[in-house]
Protein backbone atom coordinates (compact mmCIF):
# COMPACT_ATOMS: atom_id res chain seq x y z
CA UNK A 1 0.00 0.00 0.00
CA UNK A 2 1.64 3.37 -1.39
CA UNK A 3 0.45 5.22 2.00
CA UNK A 4 2.19 2.87 4.35
CA UNK A 5 5.35 2.87 2.02
CA UNK A 6 5.03 6.51 2.18
CA UNK A 7 5.17 6.51 5.72
CA UNK A 8 7.66 3.85 6.30
CA UNK A 9 10.33 6.25 4.38
CA UNK A 10 9.21 9.67 5.16
CA UNK A 11 8.69 9.57 8.53
CA UNK A 12 12.23 7.33 8.84
CA UNK A 13 10.81 4.35 10.93
CA UNK A 14 12.55 2.06 8.71
CA UNK A 15 16.32 3.35 7.17
CA UNK A 16 19.14 1.79 5.08
CA UNK A 17 20.72 -0.63 7.86
CA UNK A 18 17.85 -1.91 9.91
CA UNK A 19 17.01 -5.37 10.21
CA UNK A 20 13.22 -5.89 10.86
CA UNK A 21 11.36 -8.41 13.25
CA UNK A 22 7.37 -8.10 12.83
CA UNK A 23 5.58 -9.50 15.61
CA UNK A 24 3.23 -11.78 13.65
CA UNK A 25 -0.34 -13.36 15.92
CA UNK A 26 -1.60 -14.44 12.81
CA UNK A 27 -4.56 -11.98 12.84
CA UNK A 28 -5.54 -9.37 9.95
CA UNK A 29 -3.98 -6.79 10.87
CA UNK A 30 -0.49 -8.30 11.96
CA UNK A 31 -0.59 -10.50 8.38
CA UNK A 32 -1.45 -7.16 6.53
CA UNK A 33 1.80 -6.16 8.00
CA UNK A 34 3.88 -9.02 7.32
CA UNK A 35 2.56 -8.35 3.49
CA UNK A 36 3.36 -4.69 3.75
CA UNK A 37 6.83 -5.22 5.00
CA UNK A 38 7.47 -7.79 2.61
CA UNK A 39 6.56 -5.90 -0.71
CA UNK A 40 8.48 -2.95 0.32
CA UNK A 41 11.46 -3.76 2.28
CA UNK A 42 12.15 -6.71 -0.70
CA UNK A 43 13.39 -3.60 -2.99
CA UNK A 44 15.46 -2.47 -0.40
CA UNK A 45 17.49 -5.52 0.98
CA UNK A 46 16.62 -4.12 3.71
CA UNK A 47 16.13 -8.05 6.28
CA UNK A 48 12.87 -8.89 7.21
CA UNK A 49 11.71 -11.87 9.74
CA UNK A 50 8.32 -12.62 11.32
CA UNK A 51 7.88 -13.62 15.35
CA UNK A 52 5.07 -15.71 16.78
CA UNK A 53 3.82 -15.74 20.30
CA UNK A 54 1.84 -18.99 21.24
CA UNK A 55 0.07 -17.99 24.44
CA UNK A 56 -1.46 -21.79 24.95
CA UNK A 57 -4.72 -20.43 25.55
CA UNK A 58 -7.21 -21.27 22.69
CA UNK A 59 -7.90 -24.27 20.50
CA UNK A 60 -6.87 -21.96 17.23
CA UNK A 61 -3.48 -21.36 18.82
CA UNK A 62 -1.69 -23.87 17.11
CA UNK A 63 -3.64 -23.27 13.66
CA UNK A 64 -2.43 -19.15 13.95
CA UNK A 65 1.37 -21.01 14.47
CA UNK A 66 0.38 -23.00 11.53
CA UNK A 67 -0.91 -20.45 9.05
CA UNK A 68 2.06 -17.79 10.19
CA UNK A 69 4.95 -20.60 9.59
CA UNK A 70 3.58 -21.44 6.56
CA UNK A 71 3.38 -17.80 5.44
CA UNK A 72 6.82 -17.38 6.09
CA UNK A 73 8.20 -20.24 4.68
CA UNK A 74 6.36 -20.04 1.29
CA UNK A 75 7.65 -16.26 0.82
CA UNK A 76 11.17 -17.03 2.29
CA UNK A 77 11.30 -15.19 5.39
CA UNK A 78 12.69 -16.33 8.97
CA UNK A 79 10.14 -17.72 11.06
CA UNK A 80 10.87 -17.45 15.07
CA UNK A 81 8.30 -19.39 17.06
CA UNK A 82 7.51 -20.19 20.95
CA UNK A 83 4.63 -21.06 23.91
CA UNK A 84 4.90 -18.75 26.23
CA UNK A 85 4.84 -20.37 29.96
CA UNK A 86 1.94 -17.83 30.82
CA UNK A 87 -0.47 -19.94 33.12
CA UNK A 88 2.41 -21.23 34.92
CA UNK A 89 3.61 -17.47 35.37
CA UNK A 90 -0.10 -16.96 36.58
CA UNK A 91 -0.24 -19.17 38.99
CA UNK A 92 3.06 -18.55 40.12
CA UNK A 93 2.93 -14.75 39.81
CA UNK A 94 -1.03 -13.71 39.33
CA UNK A 95 -1.71 -10.72 38.20
CA UNK A 96 -3.83 -9.49 35.14
CA UNK A 97 -3.98 -12.28 32.58
CA UNK A 98 -3.68 -9.44 30.21
CA UNK A 99 -0.57 -7.89 31.27
CA UNK A 100 1.30 -11.02 32.07
CA UNK A 101 0.75 -11.79 28.31
CA UNK A 102 1.91 -8.64 27.21
CA UNK A 103 5.41 -8.89 29.08
CA UNK A 104 6.04 -12.49 28.08
CA UNK A 105 5.27 -11.81 24.59
CA UNK A 106 7.70 -8.55 24.27
CA UNK A 107 10.47 -10.19 26.42
CA UNK A 108 10.03 -13.10 23.91
CA UNK A 109 10.52 -10.23 20.92
CA UNK A 110 13.53 -8.60 22.33
CA UNK A 111 15.09 -11.80 22.98
CA UNK A 112 14.85 -12.63 19.05
CA UNK A 113 16.25 -9.44 18.22
CA UNK A 114 19.02 -9.67 20.59
CA UNK A 115 20.48 -12.81 19.64
CA UNK A 116 19.90 -12.75 15.80
CA UNK A 117 20.50 -8.93 15.61
CA UNK A 118 17.17 -7.03 14.36
CA UNK A 119 17.19 -3.61 15.03
CA UNK A 120 13.24 -2.88 14.52
CA UNK A 121 10.51 -4.20 15.90
CA UNK A 122 6.84 -3.86 14.11
CA UNK A 123 3.72 -4.40 15.13
CA UNK A 124 0.67 -4.36 13.69
CA UNK A 125 -1.68 -1.60 15.77
CA UNK A 126 -3.91 0.47 13.72
CA UNK A 127 -5.75 3.83 13.87
CA UNK A 128 -8.72 1.94 15.72
CA UNK A 129 -6.64 0.66 18.12
CA UNK A 130 -5.13 4.11 18.37
CA UNK A 131 -8.83 5.99 19.40
CA UNK A 132 -9.46 2.85 21.71
CA UNK A 133 -6.20 3.31 23.91
CA UNK A 134 -6.47 7.18 23.99
CA UNK A 135 -10.30 6.57 25.25
CA UNK A 136 -9.15 4.47 27.78
CA UNK A 137 -6.19 6.20 28.86
CA UNK A 138 -8.55 9.16 28.99
CA UNK A 139 -11.75 7.20 31.30
CA UNK A 140 -9.17 5.50 33.55
CA UNK A 141 -7.19 8.91 33.97
CA UNK A 142 -3.73 8.03 32.51
CA UNK A 143 -3.81 10.14 29.95
CA UNK A 144 -2.25 13.04 31.69
CA UNK A 145 0.75 11.89 32.86
CA UNK A 146 1.93 9.23 30.75
CA UNK A 147 1.86 8.87 26.78
CA UNK A 148 -2.03 9.83 26.13
CA UNK A 149 -1.98 7.48 23.25
CA UNK A 150 -0.09 5.11 20.99
CA UNK A 151 3.63 6.13 19.86
CA UNK A 152 4.39 5.78 15.84
CA UNK A 153 7.75 4.89 17.53
CA UNK A 154 9.66 4.42 20.51
CA UNK A 155 12.65 2.35 22.01
CA UNK A 156 12.48 -0.90 22.54
CA UNK A 157 15.58 -3.38 23.63
CA UNK A 158 18.76 -1.95 21.73
CA UNK A 159 16.51 -0.85 19.10
CA UNK A 160 13.52 0.95 17.98
CA UNK A 161 9.65 -0.69 17.59
CA UNK A 162 7.65 1.20 15.31
CA UNK A 163 3.98 0.66 14.45
CA UNK A 164 3.85 1.81 10.40
CA UNK A 165 -0.14 1.02 10.17
CA UNK A 166 -1.46 3.70 12.59
CA UNK A 167 -2.94 5.51 9.66
CA UNK A 168 -4.98 2.46 8.23
CA UNK A 169 -8.52 1.68 10.04
CA UNK A 170 -9.72 -1.77 11.11
CA UNK A 171 -11.98 -1.61 7.79
CA UNK A 172 -8.69 -0.64 5.35
CA UNK A 173 -6.85 -3.66 6.73
CA UNK A 174 -10.10 -5.83 5.67
CA UNK A 175 -9.93 -4.60 2.12
CA UNK A 176 -6.29 -5.03 1.89
CA UNK A 177 -6.32 -8.44 2.98
CA UNK A 178 -9.20 -9.44 0.58
CA UNK A 179 -7.43 -7.44 -2.35
CA UNK A 180 -4.14 -9.43 -1.77
CA UNK A 181 -5.54 -12.39 -0.66
CA UNK A 182 -3.73 -12.34 2.95
CA UNK A 183 -4.99 -15.16 4.71
CA UNK A 184 -5.70 -14.42 8.57
CA UNK A 185 -7.52 -16.17 11.74
CA UNK A 186 -9.96 -14.35 13.76
CA UNK A 187 -9.26 -14.40 17.26
CA UNK A 188 -12.67 -14.99 19.03
CA UNK A 189 -11.71 -13.82 22.39
CA UNK A 190 -12.25 -9.82 20.66
CA UNK A 191 -15.65 -10.72 21.00
CA UNK A 192 -15.74 -11.26 24.63
CA UNK A 193 -17.12 -7.98 26.85
CA UNK A 194 -15.21 -9.05 29.55
CA UNK A 195 -11.55 -7.20 28.43
CA UNK A 196 -11.74 -3.53 28.66
CA UNK A 197 -10.65 -2.71 25.31
CA UNK A 198 -13.53 -4.81 23.81
CA UNK A 199 -16.23 -2.69 25.47
CA UNK A 200 -14.71 0.46 23.95
CA UNK A 201 -14.27 -1.06 20.52
CA UNK A 202 -17.84 -2.89 20.62
CA UNK A 203 -19.68 0.67 22.18
CA UNK A 204 -17.77 3.77 21.89
CA UNK A 205 -15.86 3.40 18.36
CA UNK A 206 -19.34 2.43 16.13
CA UNK A 207 -20.71 5.86 18.13
CA UNK A 208 -17.58 8.20 17.13
CA UNK A 209 -17.10 6.97 13.44
CA UNK A 210 -20.58 6.80 12.39
CA UNK A 211 -20.04 10.61 14.18
CA UNK A 212 -17.54 11.05 11.83
CA UNK A 213 -16.12 9.01 9.69
CA UNK A 214 -12.67 10.59 9.80
CA UNK A 215 -12.31 10.58 13.35
CA UNK A 216 -9.23 8.21 13.48
CA UNK A 217 -7.26 11.54 12.00
CA UNK A 218 -8.67 13.86 14.42
CA UNK A 219 -7.43 11.78 16.95
CA UNK A 220 -4.09 10.70 15.86
CA UNK A 221 -3.63 14.46 15.00
CA UNK A 222 -4.61 15.14 18.75
CA UNK A 223 -2.12 12.70 19.64
CA UNK A 224 0.74 14.35 18.08
CA UNK A 225 -0.01 17.73 19.11
CA UNK A 226 -1.07 16.40 22.77
CA UNK A 227 2.57 14.44 23.09
CA UNK A 228 4.66 17.58 21.30
CA UNK A 229 3.09 19.92 24.14
CA UNK A 230 4.10 17.86 26.75
CA UNK A 231 7.42 16.66 25.74
CA UNK A 232 8.27 20.55 25.16
CA UNK A 233 6.61 21.27 29.32
CA UNK A 234 8.73 18.41 29.98
CA UNK A 235 11.99 20.09 28.67
CA UNK A 236 11.22 23.24 30.26
CA UNK A 237 10.65 21.09 34.02
CA UNK A 238 13.75 19.55 33.89
CA UNK A 239 15.58 23.26 32.88
CA UNK A 240 13.75 24.51 35.83
CA UNK A 241 14.65 21.25 38.07
CA UNK A 242 18.08 22.31 38.68
CA UNK A 243 17.19 25.30 39.90
CA UNK A 244 15.18 24.31 42.75
CA UNK A 245 16.60 20.94 43.73
CA UNK A 246 18.39 21.97 47.32
CA UNK A 247 19.37 19.11 48.31
CA UNK A 248 19.28 15.46 46.99
CA UNK A 249 20.56 11.84 47.44
CA UNK A 250 19.87 8.36 46.81
CA UNK A 251 16.87 8.34 48.93
CA UNK A 252 15.16 12.00 49.05
CA UNK A 253 15.09 15.14 46.85
CA UNK A 254 14.44 18.63 48.78
CA UNK A 255 13.22 21.51 46.94
CA UNK A 256 12.68 25.43 47.21
CA UNK A 257 8.74 25.49 48.09
CA UNK A 258 8.88 29.38 47.34
CA UNK A 259 11.22 28.77 44.01
CA UNK A 260 8.53 26.17 42.88
CA UNK A 261 5.44 28.13 43.10
CA UNK A 262 6.69 30.97 41.53
CA UNK A 263 6.08 28.42 38.40
CA UNK A 264 3.26 28.40 36.22
CA UNK A 265 1.11 25.80 37.30
CA UNK A 266 1.34 23.11 34.51
CA UNK A 267 5.19 24.03 35.15
CA UNK A 268 4.20 22.68 39.00
CA UNK A 269 2.73 20.16 37.78
CA UNK A 270 5.47 18.63 35.84
CA UNK A 271 8.13 19.52 38.12
CA UNK A 272 6.53 17.68 40.97
CA UNK A 273 6.32 14.21 38.80
CA UNK A 274 9.87 14.68 37.81
CA UNK A 275 10.87 15.19 41.67
CA UNK A 276 8.64 12.27 41.99
CA UNK A 277 10.34 9.87 39.24
CA UNK A 278 13.62 11.22 40.44
CA UNK A 279 13.17 8.87 43.33
CA UNK A 280 11.01 5.52 41.67
CA UNK A 281 12.06 6.20 37.98
CA UNK A 282 11.13 2.31 37.11
CA UNK A 283 7.78 2.74 38.53
CA UNK A 284 6.13 5.52 39.77
CA UNK A 285 2.12 4.82 40.41
CA UNK A 286 1.19 8.64 41.57
CA UNK A 287 -1.60 10.03 40.34
CA UNK A 288 -3.16 13.46 39.05
CA UNK A 289 -4.82 13.16 42.03
CA UNK A 290 -1.50 12.77 44.54
CA UNK A 291 0.36 15.65 42.08
CA UNK A 292 -3.20 18.24 43.00
CA UNK A 293 -3.13 17.75 46.89
CA UNK A 294 0.77 18.29 47.05
CA UNK A 295 0.11 21.47 45.19
CA UNK A 296 -3.21 22.04 47.59
CA UNK A 297 -0.88 21.77 50.47
CA UNK A 298 1.83 24.33 49.41
CA UNK A 299 -0.86 26.72 48.81
CA UNK A 300 -2.10 26.37 52.09
CA UNK A 301 -1.19 28.82 55.32
CA UNK A 302 0.18 25.52 57.35
CA UNK A 303 4.14 25.48 56.88
CA UNK A 304 4.22 22.26 57.77
CA UNK A 305 2.46 18.76 56.03
CA UNK A 306 2.91 15.13 55.66
CA UNK A 307 1.52 12.92 52.76
CA UNK A 308 2.14 9.41 52.10
CA UNK A 309 2.15 8.33 48.53
CA UNK A 310 2.29 4.89 47.07
CA UNK A 311 5.36 3.25 45.92
CA UNK A 312 6.51 3.69 50.15
CA UNK A 313 7.17 7.50 49.22
CA UNK A 314 6.20 10.45 51.48
CA UNK A 315 5.58 14.11 50.94
CA UNK A 316 6.84 16.43 53.56
CA UNK A 317 6.61 20.04 53.50
CA UNK A 318 8.29 22.05 56.69
CA UNK A 319 8.18 25.89 56.02
CA UNK A 320 10.48 26.68 52.34
CA UNK A 321 11.37 22.90 52.17
CA UNK A 322 9.64 20.49 50.68
CA UNK A 323 11.16 16.86 50.52
CA UNK A 324 9.99 13.90 48.34
CA UNK A 325 11.54 10.82 50.63
CA UNK A 326 11.75 6.90 50.48
CA UNK A 327 9.78 5.85 53.49
CA UNK A 328 12.63 3.99 55.13
CA UNK A 329 12.65 3.96 59.10
CA UNK A 330 14.87 7.09 59.26
CA UNK A 331 12.44 9.25 57.63
CA UNK A 332 10.41 8.05 60.33
CA UNK A 333 10.09 10.15 63.77
CA UNK A 334 12.33 8.73 65.89
CA UNK A 335 12.10 6.89 68.97
CA UNK A 336 13.74 9.26 71.89
CA UNK A 337 17.09 8.46 72.47
CA UNK A 338 18.40 7.59 75.42
CA UNK A 339 19.72 10.43 77.83
CA UNK A 340 22.69 11.28 78.01
CA UNK A 341 24.55 13.08 81.31
CA UNK A 342 26.89 16.12 80.46
CA UNK A 343 29.33 16.36 83.47
CA UNK A 344 31.27 19.58 84.85
CA UNK A 345 34.14 19.36 83.24
CA UNK A 346 32.87 17.10 80.83
CA UNK A 347 31.92 15.82 77.23
CA UNK A 348 29.51 14.32 75.57
CA UNK A 349 28.26 13.14 72.13
CA UNK A 350 24.46 13.01 71.34
CA UNK A 351 22.90 12.00 68.25
CA UNK A 352 24.96 14.11 65.77
CA UNK A 353 25.66 16.72 68.12
CA UNK A 354 29.57 17.11 70.59
CA UNK A 355 29.01 18.75 73.59
CA UNK A 356 31.83 20.57 75.75
CA UNK A 357 31.10 21.85 79.53
CA UNK A 358 33.43 23.89 81.13
CA UNK A 359 34.03 26.80 83.63
CA UNK A 360 33.35 29.75 82.26
CA UNK A 361 36.27 32.39 81.78
CA UNK A 362 35.54 36.20 79.72
CA UNK A 363 37.64 35.47 77.04
CA UNK A 364 34.92 32.75 75.86
CA UNK A 365 31.83 34.59 75.64
CA UNK A 366 29.49 34.12 73.61
CA UNK A 367 25.98 35.47 72.84
CA UNK A 368 25.96 32.37 69.91
CA UNK A 369 22.58 29.90 69.79
CA UNK A 370 25.76 27.24 70.33
CA UNK A 371 26.66 28.25 73.53
CA UNK A 372 24.90 28.10 76.96
CA UNK A 373 26.07 30.20 79.85
CA UNK A 374 24.53 29.33 82.78
CA UNK A 375 25.35 29.31 86.98
CA UNK A 376 25.88 25.61 88.79
CA UNK A 377 24.35 27.16 91.83
CA UNK A 378 21.06 27.60 90.10
CA UNK A 379 20.78 24.35 88.67
CA UNK A 380 20.23 20.56 89.85
CA UNK A 381 22.49 18.79 88.74
CA UNK A 382 23.09 16.18 86.66
CA UNK A 383 22.77 17.65 83.48
CA UNK A 384 21.37 15.21 81.00
CA UNK A 385 20.47 15.45 76.93
CA UNK A 386 17.27 13.72 75.55
CA UNK A 387 14.43 14.58 72.99
CA UNK A 388 11.03 15.94 73.35
CA UNK A 389 8.69 14.70 75.05
CA UNK A 390 4.76 15.47 74.48
CA UNK A 391 3.85 18.01 77.44
CA UNK A 392 7.65 19.87 77.42
CA UNK A 393 7.13 23.25 77.89
CA UNK A 394 10.35 25.82 78.98
CA UNK A 395 10.28 29.52 79.75
CA UNK A 396 12.09 31.44 77.22
CA UNK A 397 14.68 33.83 77.77
CA UNK A 398 12.79 37.17 77.34
CA UNK A 399 9.54 35.78 78.13
CA UNK A 400 7.45 36.19 81.33
CA UNK A 401 5.69 32.71 80.83
CA UNK A 402 6.35 29.45 80.00
CA UNK A 403 5.99 28.20 76.23
CA UNK A 404 4.75 25.07 74.94
CA UNK A 405 8.78 23.55 73.09
CA UNK A 406 5.80 22.48 70.16
CA UNK A 407 5.18 25.89 69.36
CA UNK A 408 8.63 26.99 69.93
CA UNK A 409 10.25 25.01 67.33
CA UNK A 410 7.09 26.15 64.86
CA UNK A 411 7.95 29.48 65.88
CA UNK A 412 11.70 29.64 65.30
CA UNK A 413 10.67 27.53 61.91
CA UNK A 414 12.29 24.12 62.93
CA UNK A 415 11.98 21.28 60.13
CA UNK A 416 9.04 18.85 61.56
CA UNK A 417 12.13 16.16 60.61
CA UNK A 418 14.66 17.53 62.95
CA UNK A 419 12.13 18.44 65.62
CA UNK A 420 12.34 14.59 66.55
CA UNK A 421 15.56 14.21 67.30
CA UNK A 422 17.16 17.70 68.10
CA UNK A 423 18.47 17.95 71.62
CA UNK A 424 17.41 19.12 74.61
CA UNK A 425 19.07 19.72 77.63
CA UNK A 426 17.68 19.14 81.01
CA UNK A 427 18.21 19.50 84.21
CA UNK A 428 17.63 16.62 87.19
CA UNK A 429 14.16 17.98 87.91
CA UNK A 430 13.42 17.44 84.07
CA UNK A 431 13.75 21.63 83.55
CA UNK A 432 14.43 22.36 79.97
CA UNK A 433 17.07 25.03 80.02
CA UNK A 434 18.39 25.32 76.72
CA UNK A 435 17.28 23.91 72.89
CA UNK A 436 21.05 23.87 71.23
CA UNK A 437 20.63 26.20 68.14
CA UNK A 438 17.04 27.31 68.83
CA UNK A 439 16.04 28.90 71.72
CA UNK A 440 17.57 29.06 75.33
CA UNK A 441 15.67 29.53 78.46
CA UNK A 442 15.64 31.98 81.58
CA UNK A 443 19.03 30.13 83.05
CA UNK A 444 20.73 31.23 80.36
CA UNK A 445 23.05 33.85 82.05
CA UNK A 446 22.85 37.58 79.99
CA UNK A 447 25.66 39.75 81.36
CA UNK A 448 28.84 37.51 82.75
CA UNK A 449 31.30 40.08 82.67
CA UNK A 450 30.24 40.60 86.26
CA UNK A 451 28.85 37.67 88.14
CA UNK A 452 28.02 36.99 91.57
CA UNK A 453 28.29 33.15 91.69
CA UNK A 454 30.89 30.77 89.78
CA UNK A 455 29.42 30.43 85.90
CA UNK A 456 29.92 27.05 83.82
CA UNK A 457 29.71 27.36 79.69
CA UNK A 458 28.09 24.71 77.51
CA UNK A 459 29.54 24.54 73.28
CA UNK A 460 27.38 22.74 71.06
CA UNK A 461 28.76 21.34 67.78
CA UNK A 462 26.31 19.96 65.17
CA UNK A 463 26.73 17.38 62.34
CA UNK A 464 29.78 16.00 63.82
CA UNK A 465 29.00 12.97 61.44
CA UNK A 466 29.35 14.32 58.47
Amino acid sequence: MKQIERRLRNRHLINSGDAVLAAVSGGPDSMALLNILHETLKADNIPLAAAHANHGLRKKAAQEADLVRGWCEQHEIPYFETVLPLLGVMEKEGGSLQDQARRLRYEFFERVMREQGYTVLATGHHADDQIETMLMKQAGGRALLGDPGIAEQRCFGAGRLIRPLLSMQKKEIYDYCREHRVPFETDESNQSQKYTRNRFRQNALPFITKENPNAHEAFQQYYEWTKADRVYIEEQARHQLGMLITEEDEHSVTFSVSALMELALPLQRRVIHLLLGYLCAKQNNTSVLHIDKIISLLNEDNPSARLDLPGALQFIRSYNKGTFAEALPGNQPAAEASAVKLELPGTAVFDNYFFENGWYAPFNKSANMDTFIYSPEDITGPLMLRTKRPGDRMHPLGMRGEKKLSRVFIDEKIDRTQRETAPILIDNGGQILWVPFVKKSTFHVRNPDSPTKSLAMITAVKNIMK
